[in-house]
């Protein structure tokens, strides 16, 4: 039997179930979990785990909305209180609150403003079948009423070194990137401020993120962080690499690397809602800009060079990239599993981006739903996009909507109007940039594909899935591009799914389907895979002049003009496939625990073994069917991400083909008695009319629940308020004491024990 109340760092509850804060009686900010209200309890039930009934308003520690004083002693005293309490919502009313530095966030806050009044603007923008896109900020008037102010940069060209970097170019971050976890930022509008919890520019380059590791060490806590109703603009770092050699030192370029929202985390990342870069107001042109050489860049007659907040990337989750670049089929869940974490989802954002990429996103099952990119079909480049050099004939802004990578990736429901740039060449000549991916996924992080699906989307460029291994399961259907799309170097492609491009091998495709496209009457489309087996390409609209594909491809009811069949260079080689079984995804277990996976196996040709992996560990193999994976040395703790690789016996015996779980099986281990139900939504804190508190929850069958009180976090007393036994339904438990008086806190917690 455990004694209770459980301590906040053994509750294995989500944290709403686990404390329940009740704030000042006369206060009337937002309790709510502003995602569960919007998307519904079930579809992120992980923000359960922010104690968003916990609230600690910024005026009660100073801050004063719209007077222009500087407000950042009082805001980071309210977060220092909410972590303190042990989590909860720094909440700002309606106003502007001046900042004069970076804000880091710590475990458990959330930065939280007023929210804004419905949008009562018609939508602009639309999915591929024409129904359009009605997300809050998508819509023009979209507003939160509170604002964060920020340091505007001042470009002065008469200060011979320019004003200095930290005058400016501020963000909100966190505390300890390998760390901080249930943090957030919902219902603010931001100006000069960033968001992000890792460090991404550095001089030597950006992204190279492969000693990035740590920050998914499962034995650490960068999980769980929400970005929900933001409006943002003049987001940007400078390139720390400008002014280099003979260049003005007044010259600044914004580090090409960097991005609006940039986040890294082990699981559970949303980002959603949000709307950046739709009141750029700090753009600023520089008359005289020097290579580093001490040339002048071509560019067109009367126009200078332009630091654009906007020529970044947008939103940016777990988007990871090698040094140096390994081999294409070397990036595997148990070899870099940063690049496989799950939970992952960008949703309902509207973005302004006129370079790099706008939804750079990566992840096992990642979702990247329904959001908007627009850029500018005007822009140029006459530099490198270091700043540096001039632009050379294979410049590349990338200048894409989405850029995926990972298994089983949904990229569903997007309006991205994506641009390239017209390139003044040295010699005066100009040229197309080399860009212009409307979908993307190639051989950065995950150069062997295992499920894609590209649906419904509504595009200017073009969607490829390119420069890639053994690549399967992969859908695209029902997108329309615009006219257009896709012009550089006068070549014109619609979609482009090729495996066999910069690796050498038997790489295959497998398992393609693109259906009921409407592409462009000029354009064209590519299917090549060596070894195709049932890829099929059915129905596509207006189709252009020529198709080109694999043989064994079929085709039926498409419109090219010109068929280009392609011989197949290798034979096909079948892998092995996997299932796991034995154990729920998402499972808690107890330390206790003798935990049995199951790899179900099929394959042609004999299996050899299958390899069973967590988190970049092997932990252990199994030779026979069943083949089996037992666990029952489990520590408290522990989380598990498993995944299974069956290995086929080649012609000599040696190790053929190998292959992984598609669907990897993840749990975490809890002391043994008192883990909980699966899958508890938060409890529910009523106030009634005569003072009594009612905390509703849905209990179940051999556990007993209690209500613990308490005006102070670190002391609970010796006895709950009221206990009952759970019996499958919907319970409350109620306090009928004396009300507190105006003013004073008061918290509530639920302890669990097993019967």
């Amino acid at each position: 039997m455990n004694t209770f109340p459980i301590p906040a760092f053994r509750c294995f509850l989500p944290a709403a179930a686990c404390l329940l804060t009740l704030a000042r009686l006369d206060a009337t900010p937002p309790t709510d979990n502003p995602v569960a209200g919007h998307y519904g309890p079930q579809a992120y039930a992980w923000t359960d785990e922010i104690h968003w009934g916990n609230v600690f308003d910024v005026t009660d520690f100073g801050a004063v909305p719209d007077d222009g004083e500087n407000d950042q002693s009082a805001i980071e005293s309210a977060i220092d209180a909410a972590h303190a309490a042990g989590g909860g919502v720094v909440y700002f009313p309606p106003g502007v609150y001046h900042l004069s530095d970076d804000l880091a966030l710590r475990t458990g806050v959330v930065l939280r403003g007023a929210a804004p009044p419905p949008p009562e603007s018609p939508p602009t923008h639309e999915r591929g079948d024409g129904t359009p896109l009605e997300a809050p900020a998508q819509l023009d008037d979209f507003l939160p009423p509170s604002r964060l102010q920020f340091p505007a940069y001042e470009f002065d060209p008469f200060l011979p070194d320019g004003n200095p970097n930290d005058t400016a170019f501020k963000v909100i971050t966190v505390e300890d990137e390998i760390t901080t976890s249930n943090w957030g930022l919902v219902h603010l509008d931001l100006d000069h401020a960033r968001i992000r919890n890792f460090e991404d520019v550095w001089p030597s380059g950006p992204f190279e993120l492969a000693d990035r590791s740590t920050v998914f060490d499962p034995a650490h806590n960068a999980r769980n962080i929400v970005i929900f109703g933001i409006r943002g603009n003049n987001m940007v770092a400078p390139d720390p690499r400008v002014p280099s050699g003979s260049q003005h030192g007044w010259q600044r370029f914004p580090a090409r690397g960097s991005s609006h929202i940039a986040l890294m985390a082990y699981e559970n990342v949303l980002v959603a809602n949000n709307r950046l870069n739709d009141n750029i107001t700090e753009d600023f042109e520089m008359p005289g800009y020097l290579l580093s050489d001490g040339s002048t860049p071509n560019k067109p007659a009367d126009r200078d060079i332009t630091f654009r907040y906007t020529n970044v990337y947008g939103i940016n989750i777990n988007r990871v990239y090698a040094n140096p670049s390994p081999s294409p089929t070397s990036l595997t869940p148990d070899t870099f599993p940063e690049v496989f974490r799950k939970g992952i989802a960008a949703r309902d954002n509207w973005i302004y981006s006129t370079a790099r990429v706008a939804y750079h996103i990566t992840g096992q099952d990642a979702v990247i739903l329904d959001n908007v990119k627009v850029d500018d079909p005007d822009k140029f480049s006459a530099v490198m996009p270091t700043g540096t050099s001039q632009t050379v004939g294979s410049d590349t802004n990338e200048n894409r909507g989405v850029d995926f990578s990972g298994f089983n990736v949904t990229v569903s429901g997007n309006d991205l109007d994506v641009h390239s740039h017209l390139v003044y060449l040295a010699g005066s000549t100009i040229n197309g940039s080399v860009d212009g991916e409307a979908i993307l996924n190639q051989a950065h992080t995950t150069a062997i594909v295992r499920g894609a699906y590209i649906e419904n989307n509504y595009v200017k460029g073009y969607i490829g899935i390119y420069k890639t291994g053994d690549s399967e399961d992969i859908v695209v259907r029902r997108n329309r591009i615009r006219p257009g799309s896709f012009t550089r170097q006068n070549i014109y492609q619609n979609i482009y799914v090729v495996a066999d491009m910069n690796v050498s091998g038997n790489t295959y495709l497998r398992n393609v389907l693109i259906e009921d496209n409407w592409l462009n009457e000029i354009d064209d489309l590519t299917v090549y895979g060596t070894g195709g087996v049932v890829n099929v390409i059915v129905r596509n609209h207006d189709a252009g002049t020529l198709l080109r594909y694999t043989e064994g491809v079929e085709l039926e009811n498409n419109a090219f003009s010109v068929l280009q069949p392609k011989t197949q260079e290798y034979p096909y080689n079948p892998r092995p496939t996997v299932v796991l079984s034995g154990l729920s995804d998402r499972s808690v277990v107890g330390e206790d625990a003798r935990v049995a996976i199951v790899a179900e196996v099929a394959h042609a040709e004999p299996v050899k073994r299958v390899d069973f992996w967590s988190n970049g560990v092997k932990l252990g193999e199994s030779t026979e069917a069943p083949f089996e994976l037992v666990l029952d040395d489990l520590a408290t703790g522990d989380r598990h991400n498993v995944y299974a690789k069956a290995i086929a016996a080649g012609p000599g015996g040696e190790d053929g083909r190998w292959n992984w779980s598609m669907h990897s099986i993840a749990f975490d281990v809890a002391e043994s008695g008192i883990v909980p139900p699966l899958q508890i939504p938060g409890a529910v804190l009523e106030i009634e009319a005569d003072g009594t508190r009612r905390v509703s929850l849905p209990t179940r069958e051999g556990f007993r629940y209690h209500l613990w009180r308490s005006t102070d976090l670190e002391y609970w007393g010796t006895a709950p308020v009221v206990s009952l036994d759970g019996d499958g339904t919907v319970r409350t438990l109620a306090d009928d004491s004396v009300p507190p008086q105006a003013g004073e806190p008061l918290f509530y917690r639920v302890g669990i024990e097993p019967l």
